[in-house]
């Protein structure tokens, strides 16, 4: 994926991309009620970023993209990813 940019997600991707994201609820399913990333590396502060995040809205938004994904297969549609 294009992080600023646009990415097609074609149909024959769609079933990986929602068999990863079932994964990741899983994963987040067992993690602690607030939990923190590593994000990306600031060399000029020379460390990495921890980023914060709440279980249940992780959670949520995964849902909420794995319903996208079940839409977009069940009507033969791609997904537009639009960057971040």
């Amino acid at each position: 994926m294009d992080y600023y940019g646009y990415t097609v997600i074609k149909c024959e991707n769609i079933d990986k991309l929602n068999q990863i994201i079932n994964s990741w609820i899983v994963l987040f399913e067992v993690a602690p009620d607030d939990f923190s990333l590593t994000g990306n590396y600031m060399p000029e502060e020379e460390r990495y970023e921890k980023n914060l995040f709440n279980k249940q809205n992780v959670l949520s938004q995964l849902k909420a993209l794995s319903d996208i994904c079940k839409e977009a297969v069940k009507k033969n549609k791609y997904i537009l990813h639009n960057g971040i």
